[in-house]
């Protein structure tokens, strides 16, 4: 007996007052988090037995006469299980939940779809709590999916090829070898990667089995599988077959790092980046005119944070709207030029203090856009500034050239100003320094004006080359010493040409992967054309794409607005080769390449067949189609991006798996936008002209509970495998679900302590649910109709049943608080429904946590009585009620706790199948309590929340009794209600005026519903009033009057109800129980 109460006090609800308020008020309380349920401030409510638990030990003994003679619940199901019952538990829910589905579902016509592709986390190293989040949210997605009936196929895949892999695997042969890590071409990189990466496969794949991941494992996708590489080549070709792709010389992002070309979407911008900014003036050509001998030379000042590119000088843009300030600098007899709006802001950080403004003029005015009078641009003229080589620029005349001071001791070289839309006065001079193989707009400007682009001077490691003019520079890193060497040259030899430097602090683009600075390079590379592809992309995302959130359709558009081209090709080993071929004829400088249809489509068959190590490891003429061979091709060392690889897994995973494009969701972080997202869109609107997916969902980062980004250097990384050690899986999936997952989540101890002590009140109030139908069996289906279907019954609480049988009747004759909770199972029901198809799992958790609560505090605790204590006829309907809730509460955390779910369904003595998810989705309580009309669901719970509402009032009164010590239990309390104003309430209560039952006379449904020992409506008081109370109702603001006083009954040595009218003797209900022969069932 003392293991069933300490059974018994083990799912008491631990949040006291709870109940009444939030039966109340649980269609408010859904946009409040679960902490706010934990930490309720409202008055204390405590049941009968709770007053007698925290008062006196001795009342929870009962008479040892009865005690063979309680119904108390006993089920198998514990609170915790282990590590073991875990696993065992996943064979079911996850690995047959999975095949099973499949298999059943798979060839039936008409059959629901769902299909979430999945995107491939990059094989290198251990999982963290990022990997947790975006695998379980897929995986909650895919199990409601598979619920409610729908064929799920969730192939996991791997992201295999790319830098981070290369690098480690070339770190290790240099410690061996001792080989230089960037550029390195030894053939047994590839392998070594390969290896490395399978490595991770298993080693994560093993993780996210062991978090309860469903998917097909035996199959995933890897994107260094041949079949793959090869599907993914073949939509290279189509794109180049479509002019999609192409091969320019252009400056792209280089990465020194890394030695190779990087994408838009592969550079991240720390907010902190120190760069070396100098003021550097521009001689513009003039001779010694009047103007000269009066006002000095003429500069055009210009501002860079880049002064490594000033060796690549080409031309300096201006802008024809803006207006430029030409001043005249008394201290230092000279003119400079700068737009008017910065002239204040540049004299005074560059210290120009006595200055005249001699003319003021719009840049379309002063400047000649000289994209082809100065002619030849890059010819070297004489030394000799009185000769007619070069002609007097006064600062009234229209300026059309300057010459680059960090080039004069080499040549005299007259450069021109060229107009650029892209100058602004938001920063700098209004000038800008244009070097066309370090910059993009500098780029575009130059060739507008069909000028010939000299020589890019940085090679692949970011080092000046043995082209560059100045030799002192050759070899030295840009990004470092040779930047620092020339604002040396500056300092020292040029210091007429430096106005000003310092450090200045910027966003600037490094390498996600090396987490180091990048630069500008000219380079020839592969180019994939998004002029057209990203109007087509916009109009999509605009009409036809769902976002969740909404705010990641402004965000995608803008990633591909930004772009016009796609850098696809790498300078790396290990990726997919570029199947293109080259050579060069007659000495010309210009190469050729050859990729044609037929040399493309032959490559691809051999990579299908052999790997792309074929591509690396053989000769050409295996390599080449028949009519190309021995013809002096070379074949390329270039490899596809990455993003290339992951960006077309709609077409070689996807359709290559005969699932139907396009697919339904893409579930990934935010940082896709840039990524995923983009490659995917845009490859399949140049391959099939529709996007691959209908909706994409995305997710926040991990921080922790301060707010802070994870970081093995703060110290505040924590590993799900820890979690999981320490709490099971179910609350690492518990807390993925908790928070809204679209902005950024936090985790910490104190969050998972918190959401484990949430899962044991969530099992607890199963556990009891399953112990109390221990000994039940659901009723038989009826029978067929013969002629006309059968008649549907009006519920009489508790009252007989024309015409039905005596099983019928015995399940079917509910309360009315059984209504009522039937009514408020279909709200829940209808409310997680709503939520898990919005994505909005956190509403789900707090759906399910309010539920619980709800349960525990008020409608449980109100049916032990009837379970533990009454007759037949009263129970079976009872334990009807409770299953068709524990049938609804299992469903509803499945997607989220499926272990728990799976467990509790595996400790149903009644279950028809294996496992839950053969069960499908919530059974309308239409269809589960078919034989019987329902009221009306919102009538039942607004009347319902009348009688709550009473409920709660009453217990204010006794809580104030309690304090005073003037009762122990709530069984001891009379309730007198001696006014009601409010109609509705009046109406509300005269049903729960009818007796509990045929064998319990006395006592009411109210007096039930109160846990008190009777509840005098509306009758003069016959006893002592020791308090009273009124309220105004929420519903009309009428009044009501209460009060209470001592129960006038004795105490039921059997049952604890002060319901006995002789002391010490057992109350009418029990004695009638008795007389049956009621037996304990069967355990």
């Amino acid at each position: 007996m003392k293991q069933s109460s300490l059974f018994i006090n083990s799912h008491r609800c631990q949040i006291r007052g709870l109940s009444s308020f939030a039966l109340l008020n649980h269609h408010h309380m859904i946009n409040h988090s679960v902490w706010f349920l934990c930490t309720s401030p409202f008055p204390s409510i405590i049941s009968s037995r709770e007053f007698s638990s925290t008062l006196s030990p001795n009342v929870e003994e009962r008479d040892k006469r009865f005690s063979h003679t309680i119904l108390l619940p006993k089920t198998p199901f514990k609170t915790k299980i282990s590590v073991e019952e875990e696993i065992n538990l996943q064979k079911i829910c996850t690995e047959y939940a999975y095949q099973s589905q499949k298999e059943q579902r798979l060839n039936q016509p008409n059959i629901k779809t769902f299909t979430l592709h999945d995107g491939p986390p990059y094989a290198n190293g251990n999982l963290h709590a990022g990997h947790a989040l975006n695998k379980i949210l897929k995986d909650v997605t895919n199990r409601y999916k598979i619920q409610t009936g729908h064929l799920v196929q969730f192939i996991p895949g791997w992201d295999c090829h790319g830098l981070p892999i290369e690098i480690k695997v070339l770190q290790e042969l240099k410690k061996k070898k001792k080989m230089e890590v960037s550029g390195n071409s030894d053939p047994s990189i590839r392998k070594l990667a390969k290896d490395f990466a399978e490595q991770a496969i298993q080693s994560q794949m093993k993780d996210f089995k062991r978090w309860g991941i469903m998917g097909d494992w035996d199959n995933p996708y890897k994107t260094m599988n041949p079949k793959f590489e090869a599907q993914q080549l073949r939509i290279f070709l189509d794109m180049l077959k479509k002019k999609y792709i192409y091969r320019g010389k252009k400056p792209v992002f280089w990465s020194p790092s890394s030695g190779t070309a990087l994408a838009e979407s592969e550079l991240e911008y720390p907010d902190v980046h120190i760069s070396k900014s100098c003021y550097i003036l521009f001689p513009i050509e003039n001779n010694t005119g009047a103007e000269v001998e009066k006002y000095g030379e003429l500069f055009a000042v210009v501002w860079t944070t880049t002064p490594w590119t000033l060796m690549s000088n080409e031309a300096i843009s201006y802008n024809n709207d803006i207006e430029y300030s030409i001043i005249y600098d008394q201290d230092k007899h000279r003119r400079l030029i700068i737009a008017s709006d910065l002239l204040k802001t540049v004299c005074e950080k560059t210290g120009i203090k006595n200055y005249v403004l001699l003319e003021a003029k719009k840049g379309q005015d002063l400047f000649v856009n000289n994209g082809s009078s100065v002619s030849p641009i890059h010819t070297t003229t004489t030394t000799n500034a009185t000769t007619s080589a070069t002609t007097t620029i006064p600062f009234s005349t229209r300026i059309s050239s300057y010459q680059n001071p960090l080039t004069l001791k080499l040549k005299k070289t007259l450069l021109p100003f060229l107009h650029g839309s892209h100058v602004t006065t938001e920063v700098g001079t209004g000038l800008v320094h244009t070097a066309p193989n370090h910059g993009m707009e500098d780029f575009h400007v130059v060739r507008e004006n069909n000028i010939p682009i000299g020589p890019c001077f940085v090679d692949e490691q970011g080092r000046y080359n043995s082209e560059t003019p100045l030799e002192e520079l050759r070899g030295l890193p840009v990004l470092e010493q040779g930047n620092l060497r020339v604002i040396q040259i500056f300092e020292e030899e040029l210091s007429k040409y430096l106005l000003f430097r310092e450090d200045y602090s910027h966003r600037y683009p490094y390498d996600w992967r090396t987490k180091k600075p990048i630069l500008i390079r000219m380079t020839e590379q592969w180019f994939a054309e998004l002029k057209d592809l990203k109007h087509r992309a916009k109009e999509f995302i605009d009409e036809t794409i769902e976002m969740i959130p909404n705010t990641g359709r402004n965000r995608l558009k803008a990633f591909i607005e930004s772009r016009d081209e796609w850098c696809i090709s790498r300078q790396r080993t290990w990726g997919v080769p570029i199947p293109v071929f080259y050579r060069r004829r007659n000495s010309s400088p210009e190469e050729e390449y050859l990729a044609t249809s037929e040399s493309i489509g032959y490559v691809i068959g051999l990579i299908e067949q052999h790997g792309t190590d074929y591509w690396f490891e053989k000769s050409e003429d295996e390599l080449l189609a028949p009519p190309y061979r021995n013809q002096g091709w070379k074949k390329g060392t270039d490899t596809l991006d990455v993003w290339f690889d992951s960006g077309t897994t709609w077409f070689s995973v996807m359709k290559a798996s005969g699932i139907p494009l396009p697919v339904d969701v893409y579930l990934e972080g935010s940082d896709q936008h840039r990524g995923w997202f983009q490659s995917s869109l845009l490859t399949s609107l140049a391959y099939q002209g529709v996007p691959p997916y209908k909706k994409i969902v995305t997710h926040g980062f991990i921080t922790d509970e301060n707010g802070k980004k994870m970081s093995k250097s703060l110290g505040n990384v924590i590993e799900p495998e820890n979690l999981v050690s320490k709490y099971g899986v179910d609350v690492l999936r518990f807390w993925v679900c908790f928070s809204d997952f679209t902005v950024d989540v936090s985790i910490g101890q104190s969050v998972f302590e918190k959401l484990s002590t949430n899962l044991k009140k969530i099992r607890n109030t199963a556990k009891f649910m399953l112990g109390v139908l221990a000994d039940y069996s659901p009723p038989p289906p009826p029978p067929p109709p013969l002629t006309l279907p059968p008649q549907k019954i009006t519920i009489q609480p508790n009252g007989p049943h024309d015409g039905e049988t005596q099983q019928q009747h015995c399940y079917s004759n509910l309360s009315e608080a059984d209504l009522y909770i039937i009514a408020r199972v279909k709200q829940f029901c209808d409310q997680v429904t709503e939520s898990y198809e919005q994505f909005s799992y956190y509403k789900v958790t707090q759906h399910i946590m309010t539920f619980t609560y709800e349960l525990s505090s008020f409608y449980l605790d109100l049916i032990k009585d009837r379970l533990y204590c009454s007759s037949e006829e009263v129970r079976r309907p009872c334990q009807r009620v409770v299953q068709y809730i524990l049938d609804c509460y299992t469903k509803a955390i499945s997607p989220i706790l499926c272990h728990t779910a799976e467990d509790i369904y595996q400790c149903m003595t009644y279950k028809k199948h294996k496992s839950l998810c053969e069960e499908g989705w919530f059974i309308s309580p239409e269809e589960f309590f078919s034989e019987i009309s329902l009221p009306n669901v919102e009538q039942t719970v607004e009347k319902w929340n009348l009688i709550i509402e009473l409920r709660q009032e009453i217990y204010k009164v006794i809580e104030r009794a309690r304090m005073d010590k003037a009762f122990r239990t709530s069984n001891e309390v009379m309730v007198h209600i001696e006014r009601v104003d409010c109609e509705k309430l009046k109406e509300a209560i005269t049903p729960l005026l009818k007796p509990c039952s045929t064998n319990d006379p006395v006592s009411t449904q109210l007096d039930e519903i109160m846990m008190v020992s009777q509840v005098n409506w509306l009758n003069e008081a016959t006893c002592e009033c020791l308090y009273s109370h009124s309220y105004n109702t929420s519903i009309d603001g009428s009044q009501v009057i209460l009060s209470i006083s001592k129960a006038s009954h004795h105490k039921c040595p059997r049952c604890w109800r002060y319901t006995s009218t002789v002391e010490n003797e057992t109350c009418q209900r029990c004695e009638n129980v008795l007389n049956t022969s009621l037996k304990a069932p069967i355990m």
